[in-house]
């Protein structure tokens, strides 16, 4: 014991408190503290030349809790023998940590990853609180995508809190890949129409339309309909003229990237102007 009321064993020379050491360097310390037939303990290993890996040891079966002092002992969070972590909760569950490696219990117990960048916005908060899982961006409560538990029968939501299908997403939604050989049940993106929309016989758009940016008429019965988007190849194109009382033979040519011609003419192949729908599709660029 030194005069500054350091206390060294393995040494003459403590530097802190409490000093613990072996015997070399090669030689490890270790400070237990057990009940009397160490059946319940907790080691601290310092590690040693051959081996040095720190570590602390506790009693296979117990959980090492850490606590406060409020109201003589606060639990504030454990890990359990099999390596799962509860922070809130002292019942963390007992499935192998390869299941579950986490736990976080409170009113609305969430998780704040990162980047130590000191913007805020660059944060992603995993949170769970009435009834739906979050992950949101930084800490606003804007959420990135919400899984729904037991109150929205496991849904899963992507810019909504409230999923009301197994996927439920307010935004759009792009898929890359296309294909010319769909497999059933699978979305492509050349599986829906990059077009459509229904066209007055001057050539105004009327209806809900999606995809034309313009049509022009350029002339009795020849429409240039300007999509939004511009096309790789030849499109489908799919007319249908809205006149009940003549027929009318519509055909269709893309003269640009972006530009669909449309002609309308009737048994006699004269030109006629048609009120039409057209819809197209194709792989948009």
């Amino acid at each position: 014991i030194t005069s500054t009321g350091n206390v060294g064993i393995g040494t003459t020379t403590p530097t802190n408190t409490i000093d613990v050491r072996g015997a070399g360097i090669d030689d490890p310390s270790t400070i237990q503290v057990a009940n009397s037939d160490e059946s319940h303990f907790m080691r601290l290993f310092g590690g040693r030349d051959t081996d040095p890996n720190t570590h602390i040891m506790w009693k296979e079966g117990d959980p090492l809790r850490f606590a406060t002092d409020a109201g003589g002992f606060s639990e504030k969070m454990r890990i359990t023998s099999n390596g799962s972590v509860g922070i809130g909760t002292q019942t963390v569950s007992t499935q192998t940590p390869f299941q579950i490696g986490l736990e976080i219990a409170g009113n609305v117990p969430n998780l704040i990853l990162n980047d130590n960048t000191g913007n805020s916005q660059d944060d992603l908060t995993i949170l769970n609180g009435g009834g739906v899982a979050e992950i949101r961006n930084g800490t606003t409560s804007s959420s990135i995508m919400s899984f729904g538990l037991a109150n929205y029968a496991n849904n899963v939501g992507i810019g909504t809190l409230t999923p009301a299908q197994r996927l439920d997403v307010n935004g759009a939604i792009g898929v890359q890949q296309t294909t010319s050989s769909p497999a059933k049940n699978t979305i492509y993106g050349n599986s829906s129409p990059i077009a459509y929309g229904a066209i007055g016989f001057d050539g105004t758009v009327g209806g809900p339309d999606y995809g034309i940016a313009s049509v022009t008429k350029t002339g009795t019965g020849t429409y240039d309909v300007v999509l939004d988007n511009s096309f790789s190849g030849n499109p489908v194109v799919v007319l249908t003229s809205f006149d009940t009382q003549t027929v009318g033979l519509g055909s269709y040519y893309p003269s640009n990237s972006n530009t669909i011609e449309v002609k309308w003419r009737d048994l006699t192949n004269t030109a006629v102007d048609r009120t039409f729908s057209i819809v197209v599709f194709g792989t948009a660029q």
